[in-house]
């Protein structure tokens, strides 16, 4: 994503404190008082950009070596959701956990009383408070009035669409999903698919199926107040469903949506050049390459509702940094907890984390070069600077077992495996089994 004579600029001293690790680390073993914090993350060096992360990431750690010890679990993906399930049933949570803030996934560990709130966290520290995060973040990963994430997974989408195919069919753009399923025969006879968007472990799709649900007058409202109402069976949610149903049979999809589900595989169609319409982050969009010709657009309007769909975002920003409430209890720790916290949610690695993998800072100030930051991804977060955002079921869902049928169900529902009363049915099912 960067510009590859760029990368070294970034972080300048990332290798030089990289080398002293191992005199650090052996400094540091020999000192008894000094404490050790294990840290659980999903960083790994998949990409060039992400190396230069890992990199300012390991340096740090060797850098406070002779003070405290970070002890790095990685697991990528959702199987890092696994490991803290694990962790948590053996009573073994990790220190510090990068892990995703909302009641659906984390709501186990709230209600177990395992983790502290970053009001708690703000007590201790002396360089960031509530104030210093962008306010409006906060609101994803509020559960019950209360945030125990520290919000640093900040980031911007945007449609895209393919130019060359429309040239090449020479249609007129659609805007919105009926004009979408009328030309959707003659994309698919070209071989082309009309919308790149798949489903498996509820991924993306459950990010698509809410900006069609957002449109409609209310949604906002019921998303709020599941967490009360414990239901997703309403019109709006109903009416959404028949939306993605229509579009399967109007063979708007992939044909097989679990195979061209998950992150990779879906976006790999649009990427390749053999879709349309897709939908995806601020850094994949700028890895697209110049195969074919094409452009950020705004999503495809629902024809009935009265949607500005030019003003409507999907930004996500529910997962970041959170605290063992033990672990923070301990006064051998708190100290090394503390100023860990404040580095890896600090202006530094936020600007780090932004030039090279198109995470959008969450500090209200956050100094970084512009010039380093690729064009595509600063266009995005341009272009949704003054939009609605469109919150998710997954801020919505207060338990995390309901959610995973949330997402288990959307697969067979989009897979067309499951009607949209089987779907609701499913999902109510669950939030009533789950509710005591």
């Amino acid at each position: 994503m960067i510009r590859k004579e760029n990368r070294k600029k970034l972080y300048s001293g990332g290798l030089a404190l990289g080398m002293m690790m191992t005199a650090a680390f052996g400094m540091s073993a020999a000192a008894e008082e000094i404490p050790t914090i294990r840290f659980a993350h999903q960083d790994t060096a998949s990409s060039e950009g992400m190396q230069v992360i890992v990199d300012a990431l390991d340096g740090y750690i060797a850098s406070v070596a002779d003070r405290y010890i970070v002890e790095q679990e990685v697991v990528a993906g959702d199987d890092l959701k696994t490991k803290i399930a694990t962790d948590m049933a053996s009573e073994n949570l990790p220190d510090i956990m990068w892990y995703w803030g909302a009641a659906s996934d984390a709501g186990n560990m709230i209600d177990a009383d395992l983790l502290i709130t970053v009001d708690e966290f703000f007590e201790a520290s002396e360089k960031l408070s509530r104030e210093s995060f962008k306010a409006p973040l906060w609101d994803q990963t509020t559960v019950n009035g209360k945030n125990y994430c520290l919000p640093v997974d900040n980031l911007e989408s945007n449609w895209v669409v393919n130019k060359t195919i429309l040239n090449e069919l020479g249609i007129e753009m659609p805007k919105t999903y009926n004009e979408l399923i009328a030309v959707s025969d003659q994309i698919n006879e070209a071989g082309y698919i009309p919308l790149a968007m798949g489903c498996k472990g509820g991924n993306p799709g459950h990010w698509w199926v809410d900006q069609i649900y957002w449109q409609y007058e209310g949604a906002r409202e019921e998303l709020l107040d599941i967490s009360e109402s414990w239901n997703v069976d309403t019109e709006n949610f109903r009416k959404a469903l028949q939306v993605v149903s229509d579009l399967k049979e109007a063979n708007c999809l992939p044909q097989d949506t679990i195979a061209n589900g998950d992150w990779g595989p879906y976006w790999a169609l649009f990427t390749e050049g053999k879709a349309l319409f897709s939908w995806s982050w601020a850094g994949g969009i700028a890895g697209i390459g110049d195969g074919f010709e094409w452009e950020l657009c705004d999503m495809l309007k629902v024809d009935e509702t009265n949607a500005d769909t030019s003003n409507l975002s999907e930004p996500y920003c529910g997962a970041g940094l959170m605290i063992n409430k033990k672990s923070f209890e301990d006064e051998a720790k708190r100290a090394a907890i503390v100023d860990f916290v404040e580095w890896y949610c600090g202006p530094e690695f936020q600007a780090i984390t932004f030039i090279n993998d198109g995470v959008v800072p969450t500090l209200v100030d956050c100094d970084y070069d512009v010039s380093l930051v690729d064009p595509v991804v600063q266009e995005v977060v341009s272009r949704n600077s003054t939009r609605e955002g469109v919150l998710t079921h997954m801020a919505a869902i207060p338990n995390a077992s309901v959610w995973a049928d949330y997402q288990s169900g959307l697969d067979e529902f989009i897979a067309g495996t499951m009607t949209i009363d089987e779907y609701v049915d499913y999902v109510q099912n669950s939030l009533e089994s789950n509710r005591e």
